[in-house]
């Protein structure tokens, strides 16, 4: 999700940022509980035991549906770490961009417009961060 706060204007320099808008931008699919649950038997290797105490953390989390930037398939299918690395860069500045020009849209403002830039997102790591590949990406003012 990204939010985007606007600069006061000169009436209202005193005043603290606002958030002008903001917007998601999801992957295309959708995993829900129940996948989570079957894949989890047949991806991992775990005792019947163990297996049913992660089953209950998996009720008990009540998240319903998750979201992913791949099929349940290729997901759960072993990859080295460098390639859903890269996967989740290349998607992550994607849906991140998406976002920012959805915020923009709403708020009716421009890059330049923006003084703060709010990104969350899960699962990867990247240097630079998410906001420094948007900032440059967009053109996203930056004072120094």
């Amino acid at each position: 999700m990204e939010s985007v706060t606007n600069r006061p204007t000169s009436a209202d320099a005193a005043s603290h940022p606002t958030i002008a808008a903001t917007a998601t931008a999801l992957p295309p699919h959708t995993i829900t509980r129940d996948d989570v649950k079957y894949y989890m038997g047949r991806v991992f290797d775990i005792p019947e035991r163990k297996l049913e105490a992660m089953m209950s953390i998996v009720d008990n989390a009540q998240v319903h549906k998750r979201h992913s930037i791949f099929p349940i398939d290729y997901t759960v299918e072993p990859r080295p770490l460098s390639k859903t690395n890269d996967e989740y860069i290349e998607h992550a500045v994607k849906l991140g961009r998406e976002a920012a020009e959805k915020c923009l849209e709403r708020a009716n403002l421009k890059p330049e417009d923006i003084d703060l830039i709010i990104t969350v997102s899960c699962t990867g790591f990247m240097i630079p961060s998410l906001d420094a590949h948007l900032i440059n990406l967009m053109g996203f003012f930056v004072r120094m």
